[in-house]
């Protein structure tokens, strides 16, 4: 082991083993008001624990290496089955939590309607029985050795996208990601189409004196109306209220607040996710469509860049979800007080 491979390694177990401290830390603190949480916020947190596996996996393998530690050739073999299956995995869960964050948002914001907390558990679970069938299939078959090897970084163990052999694998995870893609963008355009919308119809009904009635709303009445109320949000938080063929004033409600930041929030966290994944799939691409392994350089930084995504979702979640980030300060502070 060179110096340089070993300064790769070093750099690559610490972002590795921050990015898995960060999402467990996210997790442990808020799994206990899993049930109390929204259903975004309740994918928010599988999402990290989605990171958290892909990247401790990715951290035993690096130092695994950096230990110097020799193998016996059979033992390693399926040692990084096993690990490329794990990494695999943890990526495809991560890409499809990401979508359900988005039709969820997209779900709520232009269908209007609420998403069930039952819903999201069996999302939740249907996505990880996807991930766990596509991923353990080359076993079923007999490949696994032939489509999970270690990489020439000795930080991960995933697809041979190289390999002619593995083909099928690498084809299978190309729509793997680009169904989901395809599908946040036409989500978040359709979210964007009902913003603009909106934004038009409050400017229209504000410079028109007399078209916003303010009325205050009588205790009688306000039993008969539905406990939830249809929406129309925008990301500037304004909400038009819409009951029985009446467009009522604008007002500032606590729940469209909290609806308005969770908006913000997903796509903070899909933008975030998308860009810090961009490299490795064009890695991929390359290396599916030249049938030749890419350079060491190439890889290494576009493993790094997802792992640097990793330990920034997990703090944009704390940032612009405020219940998540006060389930983890009320984490700590009964953590401190027991101690």
């Amino acid at each position: 082991m060179d110096n340089e491979e070993r300064v790769r390694l070093i750099l690559g177990a610490v972002v590795t083993c921050l990015a898995s401290v960060l999402n467990i830390l996210v997790v442990l603190c808020n799994l206990t008001y899993l049930r109390n949480l929204p259903p975004s916020s309740v994918l928010i947190v599988s999402l990290c624990i989605s990171d958290f596996i892909f990247n401790t996996n990715e951290a035993v393998t690096t130092l695994l290496h950096l230990s110097g530690q020799r193998i016996d050739e059979s033992v390693s073999s399926h040692l990084y089955q096993v690990q490329g299956a794990i990494t695999t995995f943890a990526a495809i869960l991560s890409i499809l939590l990401v979508t359900g964050l988005t039709v969820f948002r997209y779900a709520t914001v232009v269908l209007e309607c609420n998403i069930r907390p039952q819903f999201t558990f069996i999302y939740i679970s249907l996505c990880t029985a996807t991930a766990s069938l596509i991923v353990t299939f080359p076993f079923m078959i007999g490949q696994a050795g032939v489509v999970y090897v270690l990489h020439p970084t000795k930080i991960s163990a995933t697809v041979a996208w190289y390999d002619p052999e593995a083909l099928w694998m690498s084809i299978a995870c190309l729509v793997v990601i680009f169904i989901p893609i395809t599908t946040i963008a036409l989500a978040y355009f359709e979210i964007y189409r009902k913003a603009t919308r909106v934004i038009a119809a409050s400017r229209h009904y504000s410079a028109s004196p007399g078209s916003w009635r303010v009325r205050a709303t009588p205790a009688a009445e306000r039993i008969k109306q539905p406990p939830h109320p249809a929406t129309q949000e925008t990301p500037s938080g304004l909400v038009l209220y819409i009951g029985a063929g009446k467009m009522m004033a604008p007002r500032q409600d606590s729940d469209a607040e909290r609806q308005r930041n969770l908006l913000i929030q997903s796509i903070a966290l899909v933008s975030c996710f998308i860009l810090g994944w961009t490299p490795y799939v064009l890695f991929g691409m390359m290396e599916i469509f030249t049938r030749s392994p890419c350079s060491v350089e190439f890889e290494y930084a576009a493993e790094i860049v997802v792992a640097l995504n990793d330990i920034a979702s997990p703090c944009l979640a704390l940032i612009f979800d405020k219940q998540l980030r006060d389930n983890t300060v009320r984490a700590f502070k009964a953590r401190h007080g027991s101690g």
